[in-house]
């Protein structure tokens, strides 16, 4: 029995730190993969049209409507797939991810991913997953001024034996070529 209340108490523990651990989450979605129960399900006003749920299947269906094509449609689908998780639990990843671009309701396009945690329930031993997801904006956005970075200074680079910037606020200088 104490084995039991402590192996519980490690599960109750590891969910609450995954969901305490993405407060930046647009909803969170907590299921019982071997029931394919919905255990809970909260999100923020105004996302997937406010409708109670009281299914996998319903939320997953909501999900996929919000989607902007049958390719994006069919990958989550894919991705999010009973068989899917499982095939990644059997493989020994304990997350899913799946990044794509959501039409808010000021029908602006962000860019969000996707997240699912998964954890095995000792009480019952059932793996459940924690399903999430949050705007990755920023993200984007970092990764698209690198790449936009790189190609200049690679083209840059080729032309000149020096190259280098000035961050005009801060006036300090990074050094990206010097030749001899």
């Amino acid at each position: 029995i104490t084995e039991m209340h402590l192996l519980e108490r490690r599960y109750k523990r590891e969910v609450d730190a995954i969901i305490s651990s993405i407060n930046m989450a647009k909803g969170i979605c907590h299921v019982d993969l071997h029931d394919r129960k919905l255990l809970s399900f909260s999100r923020e006003k105004g996302i997937l049209y406010d409708i109670d749920f009281t299914s996998v299947d319903q939320v997953l269906r909501a999900v996929e409507e919000e989607l902007q094509t049958k390719e994006v449609k069919e990958e989550f689908r894919r991705v999010f797939s009973y068989e899917n998780v499982l095939e990644t639990y059997a493989n020994g990843e304990m997350s899913l991810s799946f990044d794509t671009e959501l039409r808010r309701s000021n029908c602006d396009m962000v860019p969000v991913r996707f997240v699912g945690r998964l954890v095995n329930n000792p009480t019952n031993n059932h793996l459940e997953c924690i399903a999430f997801n949050y705007d990755i904006t920023e993200e984007v956005e970092l990764k698209r001024e690198m790449e936009i970075t790189n190609k200049l200074n690679n083209a840059l680079a080729c032309e000149y034996s020096t190259v280098f910037s000035v961050d005009l606020q801060t006036g300090i200088m990074r050094i990206h070529k010097m030749d001899d």
